[in-house]
């Protein structure tokens, strides 16, 4: 791998600034850790900046990431830069030691409004601030629904091969549709689809970028307690064998054999609590969420 393979990023495109730019990164490109480039860190608003500086003193702090697909992360970034940035080669020094030469986005634009960040780390300016926060919501428009579509697409269809036509079924006329949040940018998604009193959840999928922060567990914890207010005696999913220690940590335990799903193993699941649910009377009581046999069925 060449040097021109390798981009630093500060601000706005680094993993816990939660923007959905980073998503081509996630993508295209593969974080090799985190280091520092000399420079002068700038709040310019909404996004920072780094003009070059002659002192040593002068560190800007970011991430490294090797290019799987450069020309595309180029086409994407330099109009998502816009013209007040210019990219160009500058050493990088790794945190671990290594030096080596990265693009960077240097700022060229006007400096009327800029704030000095004295300590190099657009996070840390951002930690003072309250971080946005994550909603999770039930979504029918049309619009809602083309997101949690989108996301589907990018998650089951481009990252796992999951046929187009096997991800979107005719379940999803009829199902409960959940939407993740932040900051009005979607970037998770969930469905219940009720059968016989017992609901599926199903089609579960988190943006690449936003995941190992709690989205998913959230969303299954909002689509749980939804269930159960739609009166479901029983709730079950099927889940990827390389997630079931997810769903077990949420209360769910695996039932029959692995099978094959969309061309990837599952194993179904049920809820081990039990859930309340009137009778006839109106008076609550609670059955095991264990009995019966789930539909096999992909829903």
């Amino acid at each position: 791998m060449n040097d021109s393979t390798f981009l630093f990023v500060y601000g706005t495109l680094r993993r816990l600034a939660n923007h959905p730019a980073h998503q081509v990164l996630a993508e295209r490109a593969k974080l090799i850790g985190t280091g520092k480039v000399q420079g002068k860190l700038y709040a310019l608003g909404r996004f920072p900046g780094v003009t070059p500086s002659q002192q040593r003193t002068d560190r800007v702090r970011g991430e490294i990431y090797a290019l799987d697909d450069k020309r595309r992360v180029f086409q994407f970034l330099d109009k998502y830069e816009g013209s007040l940035f210019r990219r160009e080669l500058c050493p990088v020094y790794l945190n671990a030691g290594q030096k080596l030469s990265a693009w960077i986005y240097l700022y060229v634009g006007p400096m009327n409004s800029a704030k000095f960040i004295s300590s190099g780390d657009y996070l840390s300016l951002r930690a003072r601030k309250p971080r946005p926060s994550l909603r999770i919501a039930r979504t029918s428009s049309k619009a809602g629904l083309q997101k949690a579509f989108d996301i589907r697409m990018r998650v089951f269809v481009k990252e796992q091969r999951v046929s187009r036509e096997i991800e979107l079924d005719s379940d999803d006329g009829r199902a409960v549709h959940f939407l993740a949040t932040i900051s009005g940018n979607a970037i998770g998604t969930a469905r219940i689809v009720m059968r016989r009193g017992s609901a599926k959840i199903g089609r579960m999928a988190v943006l690449k970028s936003f995941r190992r922060g709690g989205v998913g567990k959230k969303l299954l914890k909002h689509a749980v307690a939804c269930a159960k207010k739609l009166g479901a005696k029983k709730i079950y999913l099927h889940a990827q064998v390389a997630v079931i220690g997810f769903y077990k940590r949420a209360g769910f335990r695996c039932v029959g054999p692995v099978f094959d799903e969309a061309g990837i193993p599952h194993r179904r699941m049920i809820l081990a609590t039990g859930l309340a649910v009137k009778n006839a009377k109106g008076t609550k009581k609670y059955v095991g969420a264990t009995g019966g046999r789930p539909s096999v069925r992909r829903t």
